[in-house]
């Protein structure tokens, strides 16, 4: 039962550290960080129930009716397009110095731009970084469970007793795994918690960028009612900007929280 109770905690901190990127990376590559649902231009908003199409933003994608960034569609064509996170003209989000255009869906002006660019700049750090973490919690792991499954180390360290099996072979290997360990778990320690500020920096630039300051959020504000004429809902936040990023920099948090209660750090006394 001992162990099996060591092995369970030792995979703890991989779970939480798959889990962490899973949705890391849900939420780094999903449209839906924004959404804004739109209607029958003929119905008042009154009769707003079924949405005819949702318009959706992310720091990379940009998907709505045409005229589409870049292309020449007919009027109401739906479509996505994906953006690099840098280059000149190459982003989501850019000047109409850059653009030369003023009709182009990635048109925006230097207060957008620059949280737009925040959100998947500190997206893309905080997936690298807990993809890090994931790595070393994998080796922690794997020694872990090396070190423990059907090997109990036996009081005063005898290696043999009389007409039994011993309980634990020493090899010098473990002594080596023993010194290393506490210096591996501080570093994914730290890329978990790294990660996860990193993730709550970026929804805090996705929610200012995608809508607070997302046209025409703001005219909605100003006359606290649908501007004139238009069909469409205010932009919101999406799941991906929600649910998956939250899940991400949580996870990544119990994954530092559950290593450094499963292994010893620095001049720490736990051991496997």
């Amino acid at each position: 039962m001992g162990r099996l109770s060591r092995t369970l905690t030792s995979l703890l901190p991989l779970a939480f550290a798959i889990l962490a990127l899973v949705f890391s990376l849900f939420s780094t590559t999903s449209r839906e960080w924004a959404l804004q649902r739109a209607y029958d231009p003929l119905a008042p908003a009154q009769n707003w129930t079924v949405p005819i199409y949702t318009n959706y933003r992310s720091p990379f994608i940009i998907c709505g009716l045409s005229p589409a960034p870049n292309t020449i569609n007919a009027a109401g064509t739906f479509g996505c397009l994906r953006f690099r996170a840098f280059g000149f003209n190459q982003t989501s989000c850019e000047l109409a110095v850059a653009t030369q255009n003023s009709s182009l869906a990635q048109l925006g002006d230097a207060r957008l731009c620059q949280q737009l660019h925040f959100a998947g700049s500190l997206a893309i750090a905080s997936t690298a970084f807990i993809g890090m973490g994931v790595l070393l919690t994998l080796i922690m792991a794997s020694a872990a469970v090396a070190l423990t499954t059907g090997s109990v180390k036996s009081e005063g360290g005898s290696a043999f007793i009389a007409g039994t099996r011993p309980r634990y072979q020493y090899h010098p290997s473990h002594d080596t795994i023993s010194l290393f360990t506490p210096y591996v778990n501080l570093s994914l320690t730290i890329s978990f918690v790294v990660g996860a500020v990193l993730y709550v920096l970026a929804q805090f630039y996705g929610v200012i960028g995608l809508v607070q300051s997302q046209p025409d959020n703001g005219s909605f504000a100003a006359i606290q009612s649908s501007s004139p004429g238009s069909s469409h809902e205010l932009w919101i936040q999406g799941k991906a900007l929600t649910v998956y990023a939250s899940i991400a920099w949580l996870a990544s948090l119990c994954a530092a929280g559950s290593a450094t209660l499963a292994w010893k750090l620095p001049r720490g006394e736990k051991v496997f």
